[in-house]
């Protein structure tokens, strides 16, 4: 929908506050009565666009088929995961920035807390605890890249291929067997 579409890039480069739903309809060349129709006011369009966003992670590709090893388990999962949170780099910068707004709102930490439960029981079956630790840091590492990178710059100053980036990181995460 254009208006999420336009909502979300002038929240993420304004501020929440700072844009107004005229702006917002002028960008996604609609008018600011449609806006109105399908949300009650502009908290009503943020949660709108985190619904949108947390769908797009939601749709992300699942595990690779077959019988995998934990490390190529992690590049798998890692490889979409950073595509989409580059896809959804906007939607990651709201979520910090917009906190004042999106406080109460818990569904993508929700959402995330779900993921690393999963993907947690995979890395360590018999250590819910520790798998759920393992998945955790792998993808705070992972969203802490792709902002860093490409948010804040990083890229322009040293640049690292994201696929040497997963597959060192799904190394260094990989629970192996003399592990305990």
């Amino acid at each position: 929908m254009e208006i999420l579409a336009a909502a979300r890039r002038l929240f993420a480069e304004r501020g929440f506050d700072a844009t107004t739903t005229r702006e917002i309809a002028a960008a996604a060349g609609v008018s600011d009565a449609l806006i109105y129709r399908h949300f009650a006011n502009k908290e009503d369009l943020l949660r709108g666009i985190v619904d949108d966003g947390i769908a797009r992670f939601s749709a992300m590709a699942g595990n690779p088929p077959g019988e995998v090893t934990p490390r190529d388990l992690l590049e798998h999962l890692g490889t979409a995961f950073v595509t989409t949170c580059s896809e959804q780099l906007d939607l990651l910068v709201l979520l910090v920035s917009q906190q004042h707004v999106l406080g109460d709102d818990t569904r993508f930490v929700e959402f995330v807390h779900r993921a690393a439960t999963g993907l947690g029981h995979k890395l360590a079956p018999d250590d819910p605890t520790r798998g759920y630790l393992l998945a955790r840091s792998f993808m705070g590492s992972l969203v802490a890249y792709v902002l860093l990178q490409h948010r804040l710059g990083l890229d322009r100053i040293h640049h690292v291929d994201t696929h040497d980036y997963i597959h060192t990181l799904a190394a260094a995460t990989a629970p192996t067997q003399d592990q305990p």
